[in-house]
């Protein structure tokens, strides 16, 4: 069963942002707007799905790694959650082997109530006709399609609160094999598509945009940290009607060291 204090947080961080039971698909916008902490999306190592990082100033930094599995990286994003709820972040140093098993498995049921909570789990199998003890892959596939999470996630947060597959309940198919059964692999694309970008901090692209329009940096240099070439990001401010308050004065060369001097 799960740890009841990791369900009792997730409840408690979803009533204090008004979420209610609804899914968080959007989790980049609920880490980066609701909860003010930097978010990027990065190639990591295969042993390495995300990390957390905290700036002696307070500033938090969670990175996810790309990837072609959109809810694992959905569950990565609320699993380094749990290490910021729980102030169990890893000390420098540190190595996978040092994690505490007992601390992950709590981590990870806070990201799966907070992905997942029980009445919205309830709510989605009722609409879809399902029983307990008589779910079908039909209704497992509504549930992954509505909160975006994966076939393991939900099985175990169904098993805990009694809805099961009957006698036929075993390992059943993954989002990917669902939505292609039932129909949504279109739209499952597109999250497939995204979770492979990288993708680099609101707050940190936002600052480097206010510093090409003061004319402080030039518009290499700002698209280097957008990750982009600067015809596109120039055609991208040209089409927002987005221009430098002056010419830039800083020489072109410089656009090499664009992290060199960013806060």
């Amino acid at each position: 069963m799960s740890d009841p204090t990791a369900v009792l947080r997730a409840r408690e961080l979803r009533e204090e942002h008004k979420l209610g039971q609804a899914p968080l698909r959007d989790i980049h916008a609920f880490v980066e707007g609701a909860l003010g902490y930097d978010l990027a999306i990065t190639p990591m190592p295969e042993v390495l799905d995300g990390m957390t990082l905290v700036e002696p100033s307070g500033a938090v930094l969670i990175a996810a790694a790309t990837t072609s599995n959109p809810e694992r990286q959905r569950f990565t994003i609320a699993h380094e959650l749990g290490h910021i709820v729980f102030d169990e972040l890893a000390p420098p140093g540190a190595t996978l082997h040092d994690e505490d098993t007992e601390v992950e498995g709590k981590i990870s049921d806070f990201a799966r109530h907070l992905l997942l909570p029980p009445d919205g789990l309830e709510q989605v199998l009722s609409d879809a006709g399902a029983t307990r003890g008589n779910v079908t892959d039909e209704h497992l596939s509504q549930v992954l399609r509505v909160f975006g999470i994966s076939s393991e996630v939900a099985r175990i947060q169904m098993r805990e609160t009694g809805w099961t597959f009957g006698a036929n309940d075993v390992e059943r198919p993954s989002a990917e094999l669902l939505s292609i059964r039932f129909g949504w692999s279109a739209e499952r694309r597109v999250d497939v598509e995204q979770s492979q970008r990288e993708q680099r901090p609101q707050r940190m692209l936002a600052n480097a945009n206010t510093a090409y329009l003061a004319g402080h940096w030039n518009l290499a240099k700002t698209a280097r940290v957008h990750g982009v070439t600067a015809s596109a990001l120039g055609a991208e401010f040209t089409r927002a009607d987005l221009t430098p308050a002056a010419p830039s004065t800083e020489p072109a060369a410089e656009a090499d060291d664009a992290f060199a001097d960013f806060d």
